[in-house]
């Protein structure tokens, strides 16, 4: 890495920060960007999940700041608040002997604060979800900090693009970037960039009825890994998460319903593998980089391909090797066909006959149970 960085004129002190960071080699998506960001060429990145996306901006932007700092010089879309505060501890970490002002703007944090903290330290690079920098940008005295603006990167672009398009077009609307540069696994134009780590897609039929029961089971025998759930909605993941709590396991929720507070304790905790299963909606599919993460299981089928590959690429991180595990019940037979047909993949089955018929006589053995602790989760919930 050392060595692909100096021949395109990465200052001194980047690389020591660089290095203090252990990256090996560079990755294709990096190779491929970086000497472009540098050269002051607008990029559109489609590379895999894992691939080192956020390395592959950070690095170059931070280089052209240290040349001629000044504030405000870049800014940062991303869709989440978790991805925001990734991607701002990335740009520290990056930008820690260059002396690079950071500022993460996100909802759940109060906007007074947020305000005065702008104003007063005029950092150089801001990260931040759209709907509260366009609420921000309204004041006048915040807008004109951005009058010199060099970069915007909307990481996730096709997935801001789609979900938040009215706050896109009312930020560039009101600012006007000399450059713009986009990054997603799922960009719908151009060629894809480098390859994904190796995973081991498989899928498990099962009743509806006791889907809960076979997700239990399932964690039960892949207890000795860092596992990520996907549901639904808030209200599943919630659900799933204190039921199997009741049971025994040690799980954490994490969904928008959630304070900010609370979601990054308990991404913390998980990060430092106080809880290895993290029940989840896909408010966590997206950017997350939780390296140790060996197995998702879908508890149900994604309404996409595109949510499919983001969700199962929370594994399989920098050229690792995973798993995922898709729950299908006799209603998602055609969802699961129709992933395959757009990814041009093939999931396989989980089980042998021998395997299904046994995981199916403890299914039967631990209904009872599963249902008596769900049935204690709701009342404490809903009642």
């Amino acid at each position: 890495m050392e060595d692909f960085l100096r021949k395109h004129g990465i200052s001194k002190p980047l690389l020591r920060a660089i290095k203090s960071l252990s990256y090996e080699k560079p990755t294709s998506v990096q190779e491929e960007c970086i000497p472009k960001i540098l050269a002051g060429q607008e990029v559109s990145a489609k590379a895999p999940t894992g691939t080192g996306k956020t390395a592959a901006f950070a690095i170059p932007l931070i280089e052209l700041l240290s040349r001629d700092p000044y504030s405000i010089f870049a800014l940062v879309l991303t869709p989440t608040r978790e991805i925001a505060l990734q991607i701002n501890d990335q740009f520290k970490a990056f930008g820690n002997q260059v002396q690079v002002r950071t500022l993460c703007v996100t909802g759940g944090i109060d906007i007074i604060k947020q305000t005065t903290y702008i104003i007063d330290t005029r950092p150089h690079i801001i990260i931040a979800t759209p709907g509260r920098l366009s609420y921000l940008l309204e004041q006048e005295d915040i807008l004109k900090l951005f009058s010199n603006l060099a970069y915007v990167v909307l990481d996730e672009a096709d997935f801001l693009e789609e979900s938040q398009n009215d706050e896109i077009v009312d930020i560039f609307s009101k600012l006007n970037p000399s450059k713009v540069l986009k990054f997603s696994a799922t960009l719908d134009d151009g060629p894809t960039i480098g390859l994904r780590g190796v995973i081991d897609e498989r899928y498990l039929l099962v009743p509806k009825v006791v889907k809960d029961v076979y997700l239990w089971r399932l964690l039960i025998k892949y207890q000795d890994l860092n596992i990520i759930v996907f549901t639904q909605a808030c209200a599943d993941a919630q659900v799933i998460c204190q039921t199997l709590e009741e049971l025994g396991l040690s799980t954490l929720p994490l969904h928008s319903l959630m304070s900010q507070s609370e979601r990054e304790h308990n991404l913390r905790m998980f990060r430092s593998a106080k809880a290895a299963i993290l029940v989840a909606t896909d408010v966590a599919s997206r950017g997350l980089d939780l390296p140790q993460v060996k197995l998702i299981i879908n508890h149900n089928v994604p309404r996409s391909s595109k949510l499919y590959l983001h969700r199962i690429g929370r594994t399989a991180r920098a050229g690792k090797a995973g798993m995922s595990i898709t729950l299908m019940t006799q209603y998602e037979v055609g969802l699961v066909l129709h992933i395959e047909k757009k990814l041009d993949t093939k999931l396989r089955d989980l089980l042998s006959e021998k395997e299904a018929a046994e995981l199916e006589d403890e299914v039967l053995d631990s209904m009872s149970k599963t249902t008596n602790a769900k049935a204690v989760v709701i009342h404490v919930i809903f009642i």
